[in-house]
């Protein structure tokens, strides 16, 4: 992100160096980034951990395996329809 400010991030929250909930965190509390919409593409698919990816501040969460018709509608649906940030 340091070189490059993408229109969406798509993450797993399972991840080598920092898991996808921290790093969620971590976009959304930089002025820089705040803005990027991030949708948390995961395995784990208990509510608490929906509930835990939207808490870090995703756009959205999709369960694997998934749909890609309806990983490209949130894809799109996020896109068309940001979330409005409090300045």
């Amino acid at each position: 992100l340091q070189d490059f400010l993408p229109e969406i991030i798509i993450s797993d929250v399972e991840m080598p160096e920092m898991d996808g909930f921290v790093f969620c965190k971590t976009v959304k509390s930089d002025h820089k980034w705040k803005n990027i919409p991030v949708v948390i593409c995961s395995s784990l698919s208990e509510p608490e951990d929906i509930i835990h990816g939207i808490e870090a501040g995703a756009d959205g969460y999709v369960t694997k395996p998934y749909d890609e018709t309806y990983i490209m509608y949130r894809i799109n649906s996020v896109l068309n329809n940001p979330r409005k940030e409090a300045e």
